[in-house]
């Protein structure tokens, strides 16, 4: 009798073990594969001055290894949207004294050359990039936000300033709300990409016509050579 109840005792002391280990194996699945691929954001903040007007930007160093593919991805990039006075720029609503914090809003053909020598206009690449690089990060929760909102969220951030767009009538808008920032990448002759950015804006990257005014934000060239001009696709 006694041989008759202990084998489904067994069978059971058999099956909770094996229950147990297998959960032990998949609880420590992730952990080894996250030491393998697991991404490193690493943040430098330093400070550049224009030297054709002397103003001076906040700049940051965003960079992402990928442990695991043996690849890093290095950007630098101005924090503070660029307030260089040239042809086809404006302060929002032609106020400096109210929304000059903002920086200037630029058509795309001013934005091409807005930047100053060593710094440039990013690619729509350059700025999916940069997106692949914060939106592992350990430090930003991103699902856009870090790029939606003005706030601070970490050391890690872009810090996008909301400045407005001067839209294709000449009106502008959503200062506070809403704001843009040019890419170099063209879509046509008569429209670029760029990125644009809100509370309510679920995907930063758009197509708009070139005469819209948007923010400009820099990124350093890595050869410090000026990258050539961009073409009409």
């Amino acid at each position: 009798m006694s041989n008759i109840l202990s084998a489904p005792w067994k069978n059971k002391q058999n099956t909770v073990l094996c229950a147990l280990l297998l959960i032990l194996i998949l609880h420590s699945l992730p952990n080894s594969l996250e030491a393998q691929t697991s991404d490193i954001v690493i943040t430098k903040d330093d400070t550049f001055t224009d030297p054709r007007d002397n103003q001076n930007y906040r700049i940051r160093t965003f960079q992402r290894d990928d442990i695991g593919l043996g690849i890093s991805i290095s950007q630098t990039w101005m924090i503070d949207n660029l307030n260089y006075k040239i042809d086809n720029s404006w302060f929002f609503d032609n106020s400096k004294r109210k929304w000059g914090e903002y920086g200037r809003l630029y058509n795309w053909e001013a934005a091409q050359s807005a930047c100053p020598t060593g710094w440039h206009l990013p690619s729509d690449i350059e700025w999916q990039r940069l997106l692949h690089i914060l939106s592992t990060s350990r430090l930003v929760n991103l699902n856009l936000e870090a790029f939606s909102k003005s706030s601070t969220l970490s050391g890690s951030e872009f810090e996008v300033q909301l400045g407005g767009i001067l839209g294709f009538d000449g009106i502008f808008a959503e200062i506070g709300e809403q704001g843009g920032c040019w890419s170099a990448t063209e879509f046509g002759r008569t429209k670029a990409y760029a990125s644009i950015f809100g509370y309510s804006i679920g995907l930063p990257r758009s197509i708009l016509h070139k005469e819209f005014g948007l923010s400009v934000r820099c990124i350093k060239n890595n050869n410090g050579a000026d990258p050539p001009k961009a073409r009409p696709r």
